[in-house]
């Protein structure tokens, strides 16, 4: 059987069959999109943003058993509907089908049908799009039936919304802090070792998962478990605030309802004097561009009360289009890949250099840092502020090293390139 919105489907276009309304249909193939693009909170807020689309238009929406999404529209030219789109494509700029031209051929990120003259064409596809679905339901079956008695390789059972809440008053009155971790973001430079500016404080889920429910999987669920983050964010910000009286600046990785929660407001109320402006919170580009007016109260509300804010969740190909001045953000946080090394043009680097000498050389930070090939091509862009696993190992060689540490960072054979 197929799931509801197929069905749906099916049957929309048995009603437009014969109607010669002036609709735009589209097609938007996430099912195209890189694993690490498509995972479920990436589809729950591009359907989000489709849904929105589809009420202003008087259309519909249909989410496909491949996670392609088809959006209707009545009364409304194709042009205006790009236009809309080009939210879509922003979520997920950095993939590389985005970047494909769409065409009526069915390449690139969408596929168009301008009806009544496509509808022929249209009606076909969602006919191939049922068969797809019905071949992937009998494979899934096939499989079922295949490793019916077997063991499975996680055994746990999901997050439901009965354990949610169990496991959320349970978080409300534990002590979190054996599950903290921290990790620095330095300044590096060529010719000096790391100098911690500023500690990211956060709970380690995987031990979270051990200590609390080891009989439970709480990201199996990415709805429950997105849910069961703003509740983390409140018990992080108990425990930053009772190590406010250290010098030390701190960043909070917090969701913007976090932000706007009363729990944040009755943390903002308890700081000292002068501890505002040592917190940096950091916002994920998928929550700030989902909803840009509650990003924008969130920002003038933090900015007002002299905290600092950072962009996360940037890569190489998202850098360029962030102008972060006009957004308001005072420092972005750009991924590190290795495609940075193999797989990216000269004219992108350059590109990127000029990105960075726009945005500020001391407000970007590279992250996820775990060669020293990181470091060296950050300083080429002009970076000096890194944070990850080859960092921290460096910190803890020159704790061991003492004095003998001061040498530069990078020197051949040196320091390993670690992980």
């Amino acid at each position: 059987m197929l799931n509801s919105e197929e069905q749906r489907l099916v049957d929309y276009a048995e009603r437009i069959r014969q109607s010669e309304d002036p609709r735009v249909v589209i097609q938007i193939h996430l099912s195209r999109l890189q694993n690490q693009n498509r995972r479920d909170h990436h589809i729950r807020v591009a359907r989000s943003v489709a849904e929105d689309m589809a009420k202003q238009f008087e259309g519909e929406l249909f989410q496909l058993v491949n996670q392609d999404m088809v959006l209707t529209a009545r009364d409304v030219s194709p042009e205006v509907v790009d236009d809309m789109v080009l939210r879509l494509r922003y979520l997920f700029s950095e993939d590389p089908v985005t970047r494909f031209n769409d065409d009526q051929t069915g390449g690139g990120f969408c596929t168009w049908y301008i009806l009544p003259r496509d509808r022929r064409r249209f009606v076909d596809s969602v006919y191939r799009n049922f068969e797809v679905a019905e071949a992937h339901r009998r494979d899934r079956e096939k499989r079922r039936q295949a490793f019916q008695g077997a063991d499975a390789i996680d055994d746990r059972a999901p997050l439901t919304p009965a354990t949610l809440a169990r496991v959320a008053d349970a978080l409300r009155i534990a002590d979190v802090s054996p599950l903290m971790r921290n990790q620095m973001i330095c300044a590096v430079t060529r010719r000096d070792p790391p100098q911690p500016v500023m500690e990211e404080l956060f709970v380690s889920i995987a031990e979270l998962e051990r200590a609390v429910v080891p009989d439970i999987s709480l990201q199996a669920n990415p709805w429950l478990f997105q849910y069961l983050t703003t509740v983390l964010d409140q018990r992080v910000l108990a425990e930053v605030s009772k190590n406010m009286h250290s010098e030390r600046a701190y960043c909070l990785n917090l969701n913007i309802s976090t932000v706007l929660s009363k729990e944040f407001q009755r943390f903002d109320a308890a700081l000292a004097l002068g501890a505002r402006g040592r917190i940096v919170v950091e916002l994920q580009k998928v929550d700030v561009f989902h909803d840009m007016g509650a990003f924008a109260f969130a920002r003038d509300f933090l900015h007002e009360r002299g905290y600092k804010i950072c962009l996360d969740g940037l890569t190489h190909l998202t850098l360029p289009m962030i102008d972060r001045a006009r957004l308001g953000f005072d420092f972005t946080k750009m991924y590190w890949s290795a495609d940075l090394v193999s797989g990216v043009r000269s004219d992108m680097v350059s590109d990127l250099r000029q990105r960075v000498e726009q945005t500020g050389q001391s407000r970007m930070i590279v992250c996820r840092c775990d060669t020293e090939d990181a470091m060296r091509l950050g300083w080429d862009l002009g970076v000096s502020l890194f944070q990850g696993r080859f960092i921290d190992q460096v910190l803890a060689e020159a704790k061991r090293i003492g004095p003998a540490a001061r040498s530069p960072i990078v020197k051949s054979g040196a320091i390993g390139s670690g992980r």
